[in-house]
């Protein structure tokens, strides 16, 4: 790495070492978006101040990234990201509006027809060979749809209650509550976390860690343990649940509007459109 990549990576770890805006997802995505700019700034143009930034250095990254086959969801989300950081930073110049900087680049429209992310079966191999705390986890995203993070967040309590009347409360994105009947291992899971822990605490994250910490064990366990070539996540597993619990419904005579309204319920996000997503495999 080069000295003028490293000046701007510190400038990106600088911005996210004093904010807690968002969640830790978004945050750790966030990151992840303004440290790759800085790689390519630093390669490119030799940039050394991120309160530089113009529209020239935007307008070469989506050409970099159309030409490495990134989808417009890709894209946006990157420059979303970008646009964040270069708020935070305060640049000498301001950008061009999103909108207009986006339809003057064709980065086009996030595609709603779906794309395959569930795991194959010998993606799921993986779950049986994690350690104890991971595997888990990921068997609770596996057979109750819950993101990484949601898995992380439940406690002593919810747990208690959730073997009492076999629902799971959920907070999900934006604080929005939804209840999940449990169904699989997540039962059996729920128990044996119970008998390590002590009231107050939370299943799967140990007292002296912290949770972004916990789910980075997660996500780097996925990353260094699937098969190759594969690039499956933690989040497939949430897709692999939509579809099951989508042909499960459909079996039991529900039509195709109720069994995905009834998917958008379990998944805790109400809009079809992204039901269709979840559901890609299916096509």
């Amino acid at each position: 790495m080069g000295s003028t990549e490293k000046t701007l990576m510190d400038q990106v770890r600088a911005v996210f070492r004093h904010t807690r805006q968002g969640s830790i997802r978004t945050r750790e995505r966030y990151r992840e978006a303004g440290q790759r700019l800085a790689k390519f700034l630093g390669a490119q143009f030799q940039l050394k101040n991120l309160r530089n930034l113009q529209d020239k250095h935007l307008e070469a990254y989506v050409r970099y990234m159309q030409a490495n086959g990134r989808t417009p969801a890709h894209i946006k989300t990157e420059l979303s990201a970008i646009r964040w950081i270069a708020d935070q930073v305060g640049l000498k110049r301001p950008l061009e509006d999103a909108r207009t900087f986006n339809l003057r680049m064709n980065i086009g429209r996030r595609s709603f027809r779906g794309h395959d992310r569930t795991w194959k079966a010998e993606e799921l191999r993986i779950i049986d060979e994690a350690p104890d705390r991971i595997r888990s986890v990921l068997i609770l995203a596996r057979d109750l749809g819950l993101r990484i993070h949601e898995a992380h967040r439940i406690d002593v309590a919810h747990a208690r209650q959730a073997l009492v009347t076999n629902v799971l409360e959920v907070k999900g994105k934006g604080g929005l509550i939804r209840h999940v009947p449990l169904r699989g291992e997540a039962r059996e899971v729920l128990g044996r976390a119970l008998r390590h822990a002590r009231p107050g605490e939370k299943l799967f994250v140990a007292p002296d860690v912290k949770t972004h910490e916990a789910i980075r064990e997660v996500q780097d366990y996925i990353r260094h343990h699937r098969p190759s070539g594969s690039t499956v996540t933690a989040h497939g597993l949430r897709h692999g649940y939509a579809r099951d619990r989508y042909l499960e419904f459909r079996e039991a005579g529900l039509s195709d509007k109720e069994a995905k309204a009834r998917v958008s319920e379990l998944l805790g996000h109400h809009r079809e459109e992204v039901t269709d997503i979840y559901l890609g495999s299916l096509r």
